[in-house]
């Protein structure tokens, strides 16, 4: 596997000197023309010279015909829809690091509410205070077609590296000028909408765009809100200007902890994290991985577990968008020294569809090294992804493009899966939100056992873990990108078993194995050495006998074919074990 270059490459945005001097007054709906021809053919270029290999996905003749195409419709679009088009060229990369930014205030035309998409729908997750009553409101319309039609047309302005970070990328829903661009908007930007209230009653509203802020001139794309938490707002105004559909109050609470608060909820800034003595456990909420805090935090944070011997830790990355996956090391470091006899008797990472870029490294870096519990939703991204975006500045449209310059590899170069691994799902409802129930933590709080099958394993046995097992793939229908422990991960359990001398556990979970990835010859080979170790020596003749028929090439055959010649055994007479999946 080649080295984890992530681990040591920082992924941070690197800024490339403009081509023309920026100015917030330029006004990119007064570029003619040749001015989006010879920048839409720059985009292509610049995309082509600095993306390690952009047509992973789209391939590069469906790129460049799409290109052409939009290039020859130039002249009949409107400034709203030449901005659309350059968007869903680049988003069609499938590259989450890769996209247009709009710059101008010019484009900070917003709609004065904010929308999550939850398992059971979109919801108004904050709303500014002269639209209050729609906070915690379900949308249901918007400009009289379903709210999917419109808000899954939106995510194609977004990259996204995969289905999860795909639902979260519905930025463009909020901006007027976007949804002008996708001919959803009236002339003057306004929208109609249609809400079903939290009364049940069904609100029809049309929306008038507000012109927001436009940062502090430091050229922060106008779509930087996005990394805030749901409960704060738009730049329309500030955080006291709005109100959380949680609680129904003021966005700004959340900026000061309140222990009152449910755990995810006791603090929505950078870090949080909070002893729960009750349920023997201490939460970490990590938002962001920063380069200057976010290590010390991780420190003060074990001093506190260490004081505490906590049965639970839990980590929650379920909003960590980024920074800066070089600290990762220093990070992963706090944890290595704890072990073996680490403070805490049990350790759970919750990820989700925002969990990204940097947050990638820092799970990793768990997951190699800590043997966690995975619960939520997958992350945004898999172990291997591109990053490390490059910028290129078009001034005269008002806009960036972001390239990813850098390959991460994680994982395997031949894992091609676009999800990372989740031992436990859970997805959260908008009724569990509102009411502060979370799916990940409250279970572990209330005792229910949330380890991974493995680390079941591990503790109980393979018997115990079976019974996990079949919990959870039951709770797993509909999830395609759910599946059970690999066949390595629980190999390497019934070795751990067979060292400790825990000879019956380790058959069962050898045994667990075979049930799981019966199609794999290892499974099979390795029940036969743990029921030999577990002095059940002449039961192991059947699982070897399974190995010489699926794979009978295979180094391994010569010598259990002259073991069963040794014990006076043929072959043809054992039977097959079941679950063979060459049984007669």
């Amino acid at each position: 596997m080649i080295q984890k270059t992530a681990l040591v490459i920082a992924l941070v945005m690197l800024t490339i000197p403009t081509r023309a001097a920026w100015t917030q007054e330029a006004n990119p709906f007064d570029a003619d023309i040749e001015v989006w021809r010879e920048d839409l053919q720059t985009i292509v270029h610049d995309i082509r010279a600095i993306h390690p290999d952009p047509f992973t996905k789209i391939g590069e003749l469906t790129f460049m015909r799409q290109a052409e195409a939009l290039e020859d419709a130039l002249p009949t679009m409107t400034s709203a829809e030449r901005v659309v088009g350059l968007m869903q060229l680049v988003a069609s990369l499938g590259d989450g690091h890769s996209g247009i930014e709009l710059l101008s205030p010019a484009y900070a035309q917003w709609y004065p509410i904010r929308i999550l998409h939850f398992a059971d729908g979109y919801y108004v997750t904050s709303a500014h205070r002269s639209v209050s009553e729609l906070a915690g409101a379900q949308v249901i319309e918007i400009a009289g077609r379903p709210v999917d039609e419109v808000v899954n047309r939106a995510r194609t302005l977004m990259g996204a590296d995969n289905d999860l970070d795909n639902l979260e990328r519905m930025y463009a829903v909020h901006n007027a000028f976007l949804m002008q661009g996708m001919g959803y908007a009236n002339e003057d930007g306004s929208v109609r909408m249609r809400f079903r209230g939290r009364n049940g009653h069904m609100i029809n509203r049309t929306m008038e765009p507000v012109q927001g802020a436009w940062a502090d001139g430091s050229l922060n794309p106008i779509f930087d809100w996005h990394f805030y938490a749901e409960v704060y707002g738009l730049p329309i105004g500030t955080s006291v200007d709005w109100v959380s559909a949680f609680g129904d109050v003021s966005a700004d609470t959340f900026r000061t902890a309140d222990e009152n608060r449910p755990p995810f909820m006791g603090l929505r800034r950078r870090y949080y994290r909070r002893h729960i003595p009750e349920s023997d456990s201490v939460y970490l909420q990590l938002n962001q991985t920063d380069d200057t805090d976010f290590v010390p935090f991780i420190r003060d944070t074990l001093s506190l577990v260490d004081e505490v011997q906590p049965e639970h830790f839990i980590i929650d990355l379920r909003n960590d968008f980024g920074g800066d996956g070089s600290i990762a090391n220093e990070m992963i470091r706090e944890f290595i020294m704890r072990q073996p006899d680490t403070p805490w008797e049990n350790l759970y990472v919750l990820t989700g569809r925002k969990t990204f870029s940097a947050a990638m490294v820092v799970l990793d870096a768990f997951v190699e090294h800590a043997n966690p519990t995975i619960i939520g939703e997958p992350a945004g991204q898999p172990f291997n992804f591109y990053g490390d975006n490059e910028w290129r500045m078009f001034p005269r449209l008002g806009l960036r493009l972001e390239v990813s310059a850098l390959r991460h590899q994680m994982a395997p170069s031949d894992d091609l899966s676009p999800y990372i691994s989740v031992d436990v799902p859970a997805i959260w409802t908008f009724d569990d939100y509102i009411h502060g129930r979370d799916p990940a933590v409250d279970p572990i709080l209330r005792g229910e056992d949330m380890r991974s099958i493995p680390n079941i394993a591990l503790s109980e046995g393979g018997d115990a873990a079976r019974v996990a097992y079949r919990t959870r793939l039951a709770a797993a229908t509909g999830f395609e990108w759910w599946s059970p422990p690999e066949e390595i991960v629980l190999r390497r359990v019934c070795d751990e078993l067979v060292r400790e001398e825990r000879f019956e556990e380790a058959v069962q979970t050898c045994t667990l194995n075979t049930e799981i990835h019966p199609t794999i010859w290892n499974t099979w080979y390795n029940l036969a050495g743990s029921l030999r170790d577990a002095d059940r020596a002449e039961e192991r003749w059947s699982p070897y006998h399974c190995v010489t028929e699926m794979a009978p090439t295979n180094w391994n055959v010569p010598d259990i074919l002259a073991a069963m010649e040794n014990a006076g055994l043929n072959v043809e007479d054992i039977p097959l074990p079941e679950g063979c999946p060459v049984a007669r």
